[in-house]
């Protein structure tokens, strides 16, 4: 349930193993909502997952870019 990125996938996988759905709803608001059959904030919930993931994606790669940038500067001297 911490992998499922399809709103309708994780609703039904939390309907079919409530239990699970509500421990790991905990720590991932979309499976809380998955667990509540609100497809509206799981879809909400997931979009804000992605978001993050995407922001720290960007902060991973800024330095790496900004080296390979450098060493192509250089390189054209």
């Amino acid at each position: 349930m911490t992998e499922l990125r399809t709103p309708e996938l994780l609703i039904e996988c939390a309907a079919a193993h409530p239990d699970e759905a509500t421990a790991i709803g905990e720590a991932r608001p979309a499976t809380a909502a998955a667990a509540d059959n609100d497809i509206d904030a799981v879809a909400d919930a997931m979009n804000e997952e992605e978001e993050r993931e995407r922001a720290r994606d960007r902060e991973y790669w800024a330095p790496l870019r900004a080296e390979l940038e450098e060493l192509r500067r250089q390189r054209g001297r």
